[in-house]
């Protein structure tokens, strides 16, 4: 996935972005999409046997009275975050030029590889890339 993901930037900074396009395409549905990359991605299923079992019992410990308070705190703050995100990308995207924003696509593709290479490397030889 990430290396797919380096593709879709290398792309567009191929290709140049178009403001007036972002969001249209072929993904119509976009809490499908967001569902079905969370559900594909090995990192959230790892959090959640880790981390976020964690933090189940640790809630569930503190009785279910906690769950009304953690749980409207927790969204609230996810979407307090991607909000402070869209609002950053898109003042980023109006402040940058086009060859900028290209630049840009091309720098963060670069550093996907690197990830995705320093990932499979990990998995398959046990050795890492990246300090």
């Amino acid at each position: 996935m990430i290396l797919y993901f380096a593709y879709l930037l290398f792309r567009e900074a191929y290709r140049g972005v178009n403001i007036d396009a972002v969001g249209v395409g072929t993904a119509t549905n976009p809490l499908a999409l967001g569902f079905t990359f969370t559900a594909l991605n090995p990192y959230f299923l790892l959090w959640w046997l880790s981390i976020g079992m964690a933090l189940v019992a640790q809630v569930q410990s503190l009785g279910l009275a906690s769950l009304a308070i953690i749980y409207p705190a927790h969204m609230w703050l996810d979407f307090a975050w991607l909000t402070l995100v869209a609002e950053l990308s898109g003042r980023g995207s109006r402040a940058l030029s086009p060859r900028s924003q290209r630049v840009l696509l091309a720098l963060l593709a670069t550093i996907l590889v690197i990830f995705a290479t320093n990932t499979i490397i990990k998995s398959t030889l046990n050795t890492s890339i990246l300090p």
